[in-house]
């Protein structure tokens, strides 16, 4: 039989000798107190007693003392879940259903059931066992969703017995890449999906359909009880298109997996990083957006009628749509600036940037650094972040330009050349070289300054390079994209010319390259010469590995507050 009141007592050892009574409590009684609030409420209360008296919370303890605290359970778990925030939707002997709030653990889900009981106040449950009821779908702790829970394991293996039956059927929204026809799903076949299963295309893996069935223990035919309805189509910035789409899946206790392999293999994932989920650009490691928001169990000898428990799509996942459809349309808003400041504008009013072409494309110029360049798709488009690289540069130039008449500038892969040019125009004084390996890109750079073609692994061998050699300075934004990224940003960076975004080894390929051609042609560079660096996040590490043999002398966060440009300077030669 459960009791109302849960006691715990401690004798006071020495090494707590001298300490508060309130102190004492949060440090040795979370068991029972877990909460601040649990402290102060059972002091308030005259629950907790000092050798059998009652005393204040400041009272200091002595070696000895016998503490003892006595709660009561209504109390004690009304606190709890109100803090836990968790809602009974269904419950019945063996069964219950809660809502579970973003945030909670399943472990306090699993005990919310009993303790919502044993507070409501019925008397049928006055004697209720306190023991964690058993979850039977897991939902990660960030996401908010519908939790079906057994009173124990018994009644966990009935319903997993009766889910495989179809007697009990799971309801998702999720929100999932792309724009989706219902034309698309309603022609999904089985067969369609072990094609894709096996193809390559949009998998994260290649095992087959019934080996992956019989791996996670679900019915080989577990497809064909999946339904997808599309409820709404919002535009993207960075996709082009999010769709929210309504589920249904029977026949299957891994409900959550099963849909989220079914949308990845009609190409279409669920945003989020679980497998089978594929991450939004600006919204990485923040969970999967897809809800259980519906659970349908059917009749049984104590239910004689099914019973069918929905709750809306969570606010999470909607405020991700509006949020979307804001940047969406901010950039909307600042690409027609751009094309009517040219005296260009779309035909028929069509939409701009997230439908496809940039709008610097259309215009064929950008703003850089406060000067406008001519851009074209044989460019990169420049970004503000790499104005970072310019001011490092005229920074290092301007210290330099003391020493001699005129600092020298090379530029590696100068496509637009609006690095070098933005440099020059800074530093007056110096002069400058830019190089790349398109020809198109140059006829774009050419009309800016001197221009010659080469690559990152023969650059410094080159006649032409040379013959302004030495140089002061080496800017250089290089391509960075590791191809498994570059597979997640295709609609962001699909216009723009892949030989200037994307690198082998990780996204690391150019900048060993140019580490292994400065090491071979050292004259290159003037004695205390130095090269400058681009970098994507978090490769900061790596690069500094490759240029171990060099001494940094400078880092430089971009606008947005991430590291975006490293400075070495060659090494002494021996």
């Amino acid at each position: 039989m459960a009791l109302r009141t849960q006691t715990k007592e401690l004798r006071v050892l020495a090494a707590d000798a001298g300490t508060k009574l309130r102190l004492f409590l949060a440090r040795n009684f979370r068991d029972i107190m877990p909460l601040r609030q649990d402290v102060i409420s059972a002091l308030r209360k005259k629950a907790v007693h000092v050798n059998g008296d009652l005393t204040l919370d400041t009272h200091i303890l002595k070696e000895g003392d016998t503490v003892r605290v006595e709660m009561s359970l209504v109390d004690l778990y009304t606190r709890r879940l109100q803090v836990l925030g968790t809602e009974l939707k269904f419950c019945d002997s063996d069964l219950a259903v809660v809502m579970k709030p973003a945030g909670a653990r399943m472990c306090d889900i699993g005990w919310a059931v009993p303790a919502t009981l044993l507070v409501s106040g019925d008397e049928k449950y006055k004697d209720i066992s306190t023991e964690p009821w058993i979850v039977v779908n897991e939902i990660e702790r960030g996401s908010q969703g519908l939790v079906v829970l057994a009173r124990d394991a018994n009644i966990q293996q009935e319903l997993a017995e009766k889910i495989n039956a179809g007697q009990i059927t799971f309801r998702f929204g999720a929100l999932c890449h792309g724009k989706i026809e219902q034309s698309l799903v309603n022609s999904v076949t089985l067969q369609s999906l072990e094609a894709a299963s096996v193809s390559g295309d949009n998998s994260e893996e290649t095992t087959p359909l019934d080996l992956w069935c019989e791996y996670n223990r679900i019915p080989a035919d577990i497809f064909n009880h999946v339904e997808v309805h599309i409820e709404s189509v919002t535009r993207s910035p960075n996709v082009g298109h999010l769709t929210m789409i309504k589920a249904s899946v029977g026949h299957a206790a891994h409900a959550s997996l099963v849909l989220r392999r079914y949308m990845h293999l009609i190409g279409h994932p669920i945003v989020g990083s679980q497998t089978y989920a594929q991450p939004l650009a600006n919204h990485r490691d923040k969970g999967i957006l897809m809800s259980l928001t519906g659970v349908t169990l059917s009749a049984t000898d104590a239910r004689s009628e099914p019973v069918t428990i929905d709750v809306p799509i969570p606010q999470k996942i909607m405020s991700v749509c509006e949020r979307e459809i804001m940047f969406y349309e901010r950039r909307q808003k600042k690409a027609r600036e751009e094309l009517e400041q040219s005296d260009v504008l779309p035909a028929d009013g069509a939409e701009l940037a997230a439908d496809g072409i940039p709008a610097a494309y259309i215009t064929g110029t950008k703003d850089f650094c406060g000067h406008t360049f001519r851009v074209s798709k044989n460019t990169l488009i420049p970004r503000p972040s790499t104005e970072t690289l310019v001011s490092a540069a005229v920074e290092f130039l301007e210290k330099a330009a003391g020493s001699q008449a005129a600092p020298q500038v090379l530029d590696l892969g100068t496509g637009t050349g609006c690095i070098l040019l933005s440099i020059l125009l800074k530093v007056p004084a110096a002069c400058g070289v830019g190089i790349d390996i398109s020809p198109a890109a140059l006829e774009i750079a050419q009309a800016n300054q001197k221009c010659c073609q080469s690559d990152f692994e023969s650059f410094a061998a080159d006649e032409k390079v040379l013959r302004q050699s030495p140089y002061d300075f080496i800017a250089c934004n290089p391509p960075y994209i590791s191809p498994h990224k570059a597979a997640r940003m295709t609609r962001m960076i699909e216009h723009e010319p892949q030989l200037a975004l994307i690198a082998e080894d990780g996204g690391f390929q150019a900048y060993s390259a140019i580490h292994r051609s400065l090491m071979a042609n050292m004259e290159i560079l003037r004695p205390a010469g130095c090269i400058g660096f681009e970098i994507g996040k978090g490769m900061e590490r790596i690069v500094r590995n490759i240029f171990y043999d060099w001494t940094e002398v400078g880092a430089y966060n971009d606008n947005q507050g991430y590291l975006r440009v490293l400075v070495f300077q060659r090494p002494v030669l021996c």
